[in-house]
């Protein structure tokens, strides 16, 4: 097995065949191709964060403050290779090449719920897990089917022949590079060891900063008289 950057148009055929979003277009930074000899048995491709409000959210930083931050956009593996390791080891390595290539600061990662995904092989490659986004809506054409996330200020008027819908969530992963970013997601799990010892360290003394914080708001409300639960 091996890695090598990709072009879209060598990967498009097989994420069509063995990614869940199909033809569904993708935007890209840098593609990487796992290869069996000839044959493309793999796909990770990255891009820039979808949406300024991601990178607010989750380190607190201003659109003019988000260079550095990517996404894993595009996951899919031959179904041959499922089952063992080679997901893991192909993540892990795609992801250590492109944030060396891209000097990335982090890079987020979301599995669909909805489609039955759960992101473990992102949590086998020392990736913070940091619960599932937020509820939102998207809006179906009642006439077409189509299906919108927002509308433009200028699409207002046609607002009206859409149907809000649910969005399905998604579980959110992260990888860190930067040791200067405040990671404001909370951490549910991650695997601690595998993490390195510099950002190891802050997160562990924000987490404590931030208990201390809560068992201090608890005590002044406990001083003043007031219930907490």
């Amino acid at each position: 097995m091996n890695i090598q950057c990709i072009e879209k148009k060598d990967c498009k055929p097989f994420l069509e065949k063995y990614h869940y979003l199909g033809m569904k277009g993708f935007r890209n930074t840098k593609i990487y191709g796992l290869f069996d000899g000839d044959e493309l048995v793999g796909v990770c491709v990255f891009h820039g964060i979808s949406a300024p409000e991601t990178a607010v959210g989750a380190f607190g930083l201003k659109r003019d403050e988000q260079d550095g931050l990517y996404e894993l956009g595009r996951l899919a593996m031959h179904p041959r290779l499922n089952g063992g390791n080679h997901t893991s080891w192909f993540v892990s390595r795609a992801i250590k090449m492109f944030s060396v290539f891209a000097k990335a600061k982090a890079i987020i990662s979301y599995a669909d719920a909805s489609a039955g995904h759960t992101g473990a092989i992102y949590r086998a490659t020392n990736a913070f897990y940091c619960g599932v986004t937020a509820p939102k809506y998207d809006y179906v054409d009642s006439v077409t089917g189509k299906v919108k996330e927002r509308f433009k200020p200028e699409e207002k008027g046609t607002a009206k022949t859409y149907l809000k819908r649910d969005r399905p969530q998604k579980h959110r992963y992260v990888w860190l590079f930067d040791e200067t970013l405040t990671l404001r997601w909370p951490i549910i799990s991650c695997n601690w060891e595998g993490i390195p010892k510099s950002i190891r360290k802050k997160l562990m003394l924000s987490r404590k900063a931030a208990r201390t914080r809560s068992y201090g708001a608890e005590k002044t409300q406990l001083k003043t008289g007031d219930d907490v639960d």
